[in-house]
């Protein structure tokens, strides 16, 4: 892109930006899927769900059949509604930081390569989605870029979808990026989690610490000489501000995130 998007809504911008040039002609997607023995290759969790998809009309090309097994929508449904559809199954918070920071990390980063270093790059991204069931499930991401704009913009993309709910206990979004290496396999350049950068308090980071010690509410309450419902003020206002349900889940991230 040629001019600066700061707007929280960069995907927005971004896809304006791409329809408003000239339609990329893209090849048959039987020629784009051959690239699937390759990436698959790369790929660590299976089974995964292959998809391609042309972000400059905002439509999927292909998506596997099997697809309604991990969220309970058709290929068909992908296929005829597009990916401004799919964008509304995430959940809002992770929407949020989906179409602000993480793409324009992701576009920012393509644009600083050369044709031949986007072919050996690889992006994961990980989000929740809701299922048709209106249960909301983990979803790792991870694709390739198959063509770009004169910019080194993206505009098709071919990846998997994987269900991780299982192996997901938190709410923190992680953007990673690594480069194919024949004989080292993936290389990890980078990895972001998000939201970034949220602040606690010096009570709130208190509280915290209390918590991994095994310190309940009442005892909380009475060594920090506040009161029982400030307490539990506080443990709900840290909890939501880490997107998070359990204490357990609480101790965990902030001991990884450093809070702690």
């Amino acid at each position: 892109m040629t001019k600066e998007i700061t707007s929280e809504d960069y995907y927005i911008h971004f896809i304006d930006y791409l329809q408003s040039k000239e339609e990329f002609q893209l090849k048959e997607n039987k020629q784009y899927l051959k690239r699937a023995v390759f990436f698959n290759n790369q790929l660590d969790i299976m089974p995964c769900i292959l998809y391609l998809l042309d972000l400059q009309k905002q439509r999927y090309l292909h998506v596997c059949e099997d697809i309604t097994s991990l969220i309970g929508y058709s290929s068909d449904d992908f296929l005829n509604f597009g990916h401004s559809w799919f964008l509304n199954l995430f959940h809002p918070n992770d929407l949020k930081e989906y179409l602000g920071v993480i793409f324009k990390e992701f576009v920012h980063y393509t644009s600083s390569l050369d044709k031949k270093q986007i072919k050996n790059a690889r992006f994961s991204i990980n989000y929740r989605l809701k299922h048709k069931e209106e249960i909301y499930v983990q979803f790792l991401d991870q694709f390739i870029v198959l063509e770009t704009d004169e910019n080194n913009n993206p505009i098709l993309l071919l990846g998997t979808y994987n269900d991780i709910t299982p192996y997901k206990s938190d709410n923190t979004i992680i953007f990673s990026v690594s480069e194919f290496d024949p004989k080292e396999g993936n290389i990890l350049i980078s990895s972001k989690t998000f939201p970034e950068n949220i602040k606690m308090t010096s009570k709130e980071k208190e509280i915290i610490i209390l918590l991994k010690d095994g310190e309940t509410s009442k005892s909380i309450a009475s060594k920090l000489n506040i009161s029982l419902h400030t307490v539990n003020a506080h443990r709900r206002h840290i909890l939501e501000k880490l997107q998070l349900k359990k204490t357990s889940e609480l101790i965990s991230y902030c001991a990884v995130n450093g809070y702690i």
